[in-house]
């Protein structure tokens, strides 16, 4: 991995495991000290190849949805915001992870006792604007991956706040795109 995209990735993780466990915003600052706050059990941080969800059917019925990187790495997610009134976000995970982690900064009076926080690595769809959908248009929505140079296109998520899996099934007919993402690290 470059050294940018490693610190990228390296700041971006931190800003998010302190969100969540200081119930803030990732959009909000924290100063050096919250940081500095946070540590990481011997700076370690564990791949995982599979993610199972639990969701409830219309009919009532449990079952698990398994997102695997390799063949069901679609996810929905309820939206923060209004993206054209619609309630539901999308994202591809790209990968799934696990830490041990504890918080000793302010605005928390804790020990050093860690637990272990799993996250989810996402790159976000955005829909197509001029595609029409619902119900009267008798349609599902149209979606695209953000492109890289995006600020919001890759982030972490919560994997309680994933609804369960989705298959987004690629659209050939529209052909081939430009925007080929940049190589793998």
């Amino acid at each position: 991995m470059p050294f940018n995209i490693l610190q990228t990735f390296i700041n971006q993780l931190h800003i998010h495991i302190l969100s969540r466990l200081l119930n803030r915003s990732e959009t909000d600052v924290f100063t050096s000290d919250e940081i500095n706050g946070l540590h990481i059990k011997k700076d370690r941080i564990f791949r995982l190849k599979v993610l199972r969800v639990n969701y409830t059917t219309y009919d009532l019925r449990r079952i698990t949805d398994t997102i695997n990187l390799a063949n069901h790495p679609d996810i929905i997610l309820l939206a923060e915001g209004s993206q054209n009134d619609h309630p539901y976000c999308y994202a591809r995970v790209i990968g799934i992870f696990h830490t041990e982690v504890a918080y000793a900064g302010p605005g928390l009076c804790q020990s050093l006792e860690y637990r272990r926080m799993d996250i989810i690595w996402v790159r976000f769809f955005r829909l197509v604007s001029d595609h029409s959908f619902g119900f009267s248009a008798r349609r599902l929505p149209k979606l695209q991956l953000l492109p890289h140079s995006d600020s919001t296109a890759l982030g972490f998520v919560d994997p309680e706040l994933i609804i369960r899996g989705i298959h987004v099934i690629p659209a050939f007919a529209h052909g081939k795109t430009n925007g080929y993402p940049p190589k793998s690290f």
